[in-house]
């Protein structure tokens, strides 16, 4: 089942931030009686929802890279976005239209598709501006993926059923986990027939196959990528050079350029690699050798070993040129100066964190890229590998050994010129980034190691967050109230509605073996 991550960034015009700042309160305030009851009844595939207005610059010096405040609407949802705008149109259309009319037309070509439906007195459909302008994530995570919204609340209810309906603990420890499952079982299907539907797996065998493909498509692209160079050198050559002697020149090329880079660089690797022990020089003597030695094997066999070769070397070739090149870059970065975030913008922040603590609560973040062609193209790499990584791994809710994101996603703004993060989380925003720190510290520092005012990193994944205050206060700094939020089931955490999704999935068999009883057992 798809699940989607999307959202509508638009400019803000500064003297319009307040006043759009009071209409997000006041839809708020329309929409959240009764616990949001109009749009959990009008939007059955939707999640999460938020409504944010950043006006931040956090880590950007004075006067420095000019940007606009940003409205962003984000939603977590089933399914493809556009049937769901036309249902959330339909839902708070006019209160949106509102919202939008203090915004900024977007560039391109649908400034004229913006103005005609922020007209006053316009009528002109919302959904298909709202789709046009839908942003989608870079990276993204998904807790309960494969789980609709109707599956999550559905076993959820059945969750409580079965509670309701246990006999006394004596008798359930009497009777044995077997005759438990049988017992609830009966009892429950009448109300439940969809327990004697085929269970499907969340995610299915085809997806875990096609996650696999494209983690081992993207590894072979950029094996390919790296290795082209060294491979059209070689190609050149053999027009004036004999095979095996073209194929030599190739690979003592490839030696050169891996040998010839700033001592510093190669300890920074060797450390990196774990060899700092190693003397620089007798370590660049070993790599020239083992390159030597592939000289007779080119001689000998040629043909495919010797593309083989370089192959491999063209790829550790650029592999170490990139690294030598982004050290580099990131020593030339001036240190960033400590982030100071607004004591009185942290009291709000805290105030709305402190009344979701209990279960799914939510935050965003807006930061700045840093500019060049480099940064950029690090910043895009580095998304794409960390979202093929994460979903091939991350299949039970589990990121890494946390378990706490609902969604969470990164998306590049603004033309490429900002970074937004979104997440909806169980616990508190402090024990969220200390999860972080503490057990996934690579994966922040790759996302945002090219971003202005983070904690310096190092070899893009190393470091950086690892400062666990300076990264903190950089986080705040760049955070915004959530002024808009929506949850379909704000008291479930993670961890809680993959409980459930087990104990259903136990009761939709008509029987378990007692081995499998007991473990399903554990979840009453």
């Amino acid at each position: 089942m798809q699940q989607t991550i999307v959202s509508v960034v638009l400019p803000v015009p500064s003297g319009q931030v307040h006043a759009l700042q009071h209409a997000i309160d006041a839809l708020h305030r329309t929409v959240s009686p009764h616990d949001f009851a109009t749009l959990r009844a009008g939007l059955p595939t939707l999640h999460f929802m938020s409504i944010m207005l950043f006006d931040t610059r956090a880590g950007v010096p004075k006067g420095d890279i000019p940007v606009a405040p940003l409205f962003v609407l984000e939603a977590n949802l089933d399914g493809a976005p556009g049937p769901f705008w036309a249902a959330l149109e339909a839902q708070i259309g006019e209160e949106l239209r509102v919202l939008l009319r203090f915004c900024a037309a977007p560039r391109g070509r649908w400034d004229s598709m913006f103005k005609s439906i922020t007209a006053p007195g316009s009528r002109a459909p919302l959904a298909p501006l709202l789709e046009r302008q839908s942003v989608f994530p870079a990276a993204s995570h998904a807790g309960a993926r494969g789980l609709s919204r109707d599956r999550v609340l559905r076993h959820a209810a059945l969750f409580q059923a079965a509670e309701a309906a246990l006999p006394p603990p004596a008798d359930v420890l009497a009777a044995g986990a077997p005759a438990i499952h049988d017992w609830l079982r009966a009892r429950l299907l009448p109300a439940n027939p969809w327990l004697d539907t085929a269970w499907q797996a969340p995610i299915s065998a085809e997806d875990h196959a096609a996650d696999t493909r494209n983690v081992a498509l993207f590894a072979t692209l950029t094996a390919a990528a790296a290795a082209a160079p060294w491979l059209a050198l070689t190609f050149v050559l053999r027009r004036w050079l004999p095979d095996a002697a073209a194929d030599v020149a190739a690979l003592a090329f490839l030696a050169g350029v891996a040998c010839t880079t700033q001592l510093r660089d190669i300890g920074d690797l060797l450390t990196l690699l774990g060899r700092a022990a190693i003397p620089q020089l007798w370590w660049m003597l070993a790599e020239i050798l083992v390159f030597a030695s592939f000289v007779p094997l080119f001689i000998v066999r040629g043909g495919l070993l010797a593309w083989a070769l370089l192959v491999v070397g063209g790829v550790l070739a650029s592999a170490l040129g990139l690294l030598v090149l982004l050290r580099r870059r990131e020593r030339a970065d001036p240190p960033p100066a400590d982030s100071v975030p607004d004591p009185a913008a942290v009291h709000a922040l805290q105030d709305w964190e402190d009344r979701h603590i209990a279960g799914a609560d939510h935050m965003g973040s807006v930061v700045i890229i840093k500019p060049g062609r480099f940064r950029a193209f690090l910043l895009r790499f580095g998304m794409t590998a960390l979202n093929l990584i994460v979903r091939m791994t991350a299949t039970d809710g589990y990121l890494g050994s946390m378990r706490t994101i609902h969604f969470a996603h990164w998306a590049i703004v603004d033309g490429g010129q900002r970074l937004l993060f979104l997440s909806n989380f169980d616990g508190s925003w402090e024990s969220y980034l200390d999860d972080f720190i503490e057990k996934a510290h690579a994966g922040l520092t790759l996302a945002w190691g090219n971003c202005l005012g983070f904690p310096p990193a190092k070899y893009l994944t190393l470091e950086g967050a690892t400062q666990g205050r300076k990264f903190k206060n950089w986080a705040r700094c760049s955070m915004a109230q959530s002024r808009f939020w929506y949850a379909a089931y704000p008291d479930l955490t993670v961890n809680q509605i993959w409980r459930q999704a087990r104990l259903a999935q136990g009761l939709a068999a008509k029987s378990l073996k007692p081995a499998q009883a007991t473990l399903w057992a554990r979840d009453l």
